[in-house]
């Protein structure tokens, strides 16, 4: 952020790692998660979203004539 930005800043808490991060309201406001950096949502994302909650999971069927 430079010093002549107006908008609001909020302390968040990383939902990974638990680190505090300052960031702008505007850019958190329409998120489901919040990350201090692009290393903690990657590894964030592979828990998030494997097995049952990737939206990929059973949404496939396969037939095996025999």
């Amino acid at each position: 952020m430079h010093s002549g930005w107006k908008g609001k800043t909020k302390i968040y808490k990383c939902e990974y790692c638990g680190k505090e991060i300052m960031k702008m309201e505007a850019n958190i406001k329409h998120r489901k998660h919040i990350f201090c950096s692009r290393e903690c949502a990657n590894t964030a994302r592979h828990i998030y979203y494997s097995g049952k909650n990737n939206t990929m999971y059973n949404s496939v069927e396969k037939k095996c004539q025999i």
